[in-house]
């Protein structure tokens, strides 16, 4: 759903620099449109993306004439034209938050930029995974690393893309109280990620040199899971949100358990759109099966498969062959994993029901419905 948001606004690469100076009156982070505070969080963040980019890179140097031009290739190629992760879940968080009093143009505009600082971040653990995955094409088009001219310069392009995601927030958040919050934030989820990524690879690794079907567990998923999905996607926006509306942090860890399950339910989702999702919705091939991924349908195989089921994925899963991957694809239907999808669906349904119902704030209540909602109920599985 988001992807598909996000398309109707950033036409065909956003918008270049140029345009973004023309667009200044309508855009402008000081002057804005009195409608600004009525867009969609998705439009916010399309209308603001040229200045993510003019504002995270220094332009005074002339010498830095072609690192500029490059990362504004880099930046327009992976930014606007693909599904939005921790933004959208920040600024549905502020404003589910937020008094409607303070959610003012400058405030609604600070949280914008701050959930692009976070998308930044985002884009660059994006791009080394697609290079360690040896992944091909993501968003319908060829992967950042695979195009002629990047190569291995891709490694130094992350780093650009993270450097920016400080810059962005030093620019646009340093004035607000809980800064340093923000920026504490803004590490650990690189941090994090990369441990998650790190974890994840090293898994399979591990699956594809030694047969050991054991490493494809619901504890090692959950466990990747922790630091891949979860700090990135319902930790460090979340806890921001709470920051800029200078609420108390403990809101969310009186309610952290519901945030982990919200994750699992998303890195589950992710892993169910790579299976079996057809291309057209997700922009990219499957690879999770021929790289033997540890992911929550292997999780499902060891919980609920039979022996023979079990002993067929450790012969099969983790290769290319397409003969191995039918074999896979059967078990996956005789365990009727999409069934299972959704009764875990359905159990994170109940059990926010059940916590909303426990919490003394409005406000908070509010925004675990919004998740729920936005990013669970509509979650848009198409197959």
């Amino acid at each position: 759903m988001i992807s598909k948001i996000c398309r109707r606004f950033c036409y065909k690469s956003a918008v270049s620099l140029a345009q973004a100076e023309k667009m200044c009156e309508r855009t402008h982070l000081v002057d804005g449109p009195n409608d600004f505070n009525r867009f969609g969080n998705v439009k916010k963040m399309m209308c603001l993306f040229p200045f993510v980019v003019k504002d995270s890179i220094p332009r005074a140097d002339h010498e830095l004439h072609e690192v500029v031009e490059r990362y504004e290739e880099l930046c327009y190629y992976t930014g606007p034209e693909r599904d939005l992760y921790p933004g959208p879940v920040l600024l549905d968080c502020y404003t589910a938050l937020e008094s409607p009093e303070k959610q003012t143009r400058a405030n609604l505009k600070m949280a914008t930029m701050l959930s692009w600082a976070f998308e930044h971040a985002a884009t660059s653990i994006l791009i080394a995974d697609d290079v360690n995955d040896e992944n091909l094409e993501r968003w319908k088009k060829p992967s950042w690393h695979t195009l002629p001219h990047v190569g291995m310069r891709v490694t130094l392009d992350g780093r650009l893309i993270t450097a920016g995601a400080f810059e962005i927030l030093r620019k646009y958040a340093i004035s607000h109280p809980n800064y340093r919050d923000f920026h504490k934030l803004l590490a650990e989820i690189i941090h994090q990620s990369y441990l998650g990524q790190t974890l994840d690879i090293a898994t399979s690794d591990l699956f594809k040199k030694t047969r050991d079907i054991s490493v494809l567990s619901s504890d090692r998923f959950h466990a990747i899971t922790k630091y891949k999905t979860g700090f990135i996607m319902y930790g460090a926006p979340v806890l921001s949100a709470i920051y800029l509306a200078e609420q108390n942090p403990k809101l969310y860890f009186d309610s952290v358990r519901i945030f982990g399950n919200f994750a699992i339910h998303r890195q589950a989702q992710n892993d169910m759109f790579d299976t079996f999702g057809n291309y057209d919705n997700i922009g990219r091939h499957s690879t999770d099966i021929a790289n033997g991924k540890c992911t929550w349908i292997t999780s499902m195989v060891l919980i609920h498969g039979s022996e023979k089921q079990k002993r067929l994925l450790r012969e099969n899963y983790g290769r290319a062959e397409i003969s191995c991957r039918n074999v896979c694809y059967r078990i996956f239907d005789e365990l009727n994993v999409f069934g299972k999808y959704v009764e875990m669906k359905q159990d994170l349904v109940r059990s926010c029901a059940e916590r909303i119902s426990e919490v003394s704030h409005p406000g908070f209540a509010r925004m675990i419905d919004t998740l729920l909602e936005h990013y669970v109920l509509k979650d848009d599985f198409l197959l």
